[in-house]
This record gives C-alpha cells, sequence and structure tokens, in this order.
C-alpha cells in the first residue's frame, strides 16, 4: 500500500506546481479554463486593447516611444518602464505602486507584497 501512495505523490506534485491563479486587475481581465488563460487589457495612457493566451499563466508586452509596458497574470502584477528615466513603476494586484531602478525589484516587489 505503501508503494502506491508514493507513485501517486510522484504523478500529482508535479502537475500541481503549475496551478496558478489568473488574476483580473490593474486593467486586465482575465480568464482560465484548465490550463488555459486568456487575457485582455488595457495599459495606463495606451489607446487600444492588448491580450496574449498561453498555457498556465501569460505576459502581456506593448513598447511605445521609449516606455515598455508588461502586465504578468499569475502575479496580476503590472510594470511599466521608462527608458529615459531608467526606471520601473511596478502595481501590485492590491493597487500598491513603487518605482525602482532593477528590473529583479520591479518583479519582487509584486512576487512578495500582493
Amino acid at each position: 500500500m505503501r508503494y502506491i501512495l508514493i507513485a501517486v505523490a510522484v504523478i500529482v506534485l508535479p502537475l500541481s506546481a503549475f496551478a496558478q491563479e489568473a488574476y483580473s486587475v490593474n486593467g486586465f481581465k482575465c480568464n482560465k479554463t484548465k490550463n488555459t488563460v486568456l487575457c485582455e487589457g488595457s495599459f495606463p495612457g495606451v489607446k487600444g486593447t492588448f491580450g496574449a493566451i498561453g498555457t498556465y499563466s501569460v505576459i502581456v508586452t506593448y513598447e511605445l516611444d521609449k516606455k515598455d509596458y508588461q502586465y504578468n497574470s499569475a502575479e496580476g502584477c503590472l510594470v511599466v518602464g521608462d527608458q529615459r528615466k531608467q526606471e520601473l513603476t511596478s502595481t501590485n494586484r492590491n493597487g500598491k505602486s513603487k518605482t525602482f531602478k532593477s528590473p529583479r525589484a520591479a518583479m519582487d516587489f509584486c512576487n512578495v507584497s500582493g
């Protein structure tokens, strides 16, 4: 009996590692069906609607006039990078915003403060 439980745990654990939420915040609406995620929305100050479809999570990106926009469905995180000022502004899924000089710090803010 113990061998059967171990085999089930080995099969189930890796599959559960991919289970993620798809957050609908920061101007984006996301739907998740089984493993497929579809997100649509708009970036602040940018005309038009943007979207992406993917497996488990999506990242919607856009670049215009030395500004980079990125929405991450798994974190509900919106990051706007300004190449002129060399800074990034992250907005987490709770609506809190903070400006950073480092891309890693901008993403970490969303990962731990959401």
